[in-house]
């Protein structure tokens, strides 16, 4: 009896602590994954895939000029482009440690972090000549921070080698962009049927 009671109460209590266990590692990696999501955002990671389709589509500058071409970035823009973020950020923990996520997490979310992101962003969407925001002013001390980042194991991870960007990852992330991007597209099928059709009558009363 005593026996029993005996490995009744271990096994029980082994289960109870492997539960436990369980439910940390668990919560462990909801957490770090939860950081990687949170990185890929800092990171602008699905808004430059946006700006990589713009690029495609509207490929001249002259294009830029064009108001389908404004409406389109703004519907691009505006759609939900979260399963980008999830295909980048299981990318990142494939290939960084939850460790350097949570520091390049740090320094982004730091104040000199901000303002180089302001900054490159709007440099950025000046170059598809798109609307930005005003430019945040860098001090030299910032700057030799935004440097030891840069040169650090996960700045070089991140910005040099940019070690999360593989074949399978983009191709991932491009079949997503194609799918939700197609309601952005409908406007632009339209307007070039209608310029067709333009172009036939015209050449129909050259006849």
């Amino acid at each position: 009896m005593i026996r029993w009671i005996t490995e009744k109460f271990i096994g029980s209590g082994l289960m109870l602590f492997t539960g436990i266990a369980l439910a940390a590692d668990a919560a462990n990696g909801d957490a770090a994954q939860f950081d990687a999501k949170k990185l890929a955002q800092v990171m602008r990671v699905d808004q430059i895939m946006v700006l990589g389709f713009l690029g495609t589509i509207f490929p001249r500058q002259t294009d830029h000029k064009l108001p389908e071409y404004q409406d389109f970035a703004k519907c691009m823009f505006s759609v939900n482009l979260s399963e980008i973020i999830d295909i980048y950020a299981v990318a990142l923990r494939k290939k960084i440690s939850d460790r350097d996520i949570r520091i390049a997490l740090q320094f982004y979310k730091s104040p000199v972090g901000k303002k180089l992101d302001t900054n490159s962003w709007n440099e950025t969407l000046q170059g598809f000549v798109l609307p930005t925001g005003e430019d945040a002013d860098i001090s030299n001390s910032e700057k030799i921070i935004i440097e030891r980042f840069a040169t650090s194991r996960v700045g070089k991870a991140l910005w040099s080698d940019r070690v999360y960007e593989t074949q399978a990852v983009f191709k991932n992330a491009n079949n997503v962009m194609l799918k939700v991007m197609r309601p952005c597209l409908e406007p632009l099928v339209e307007i070039q049927k209608r310029k067709e059709a333009k172009a036939d009558e015209a050449a129909q009363k050259q006849e």
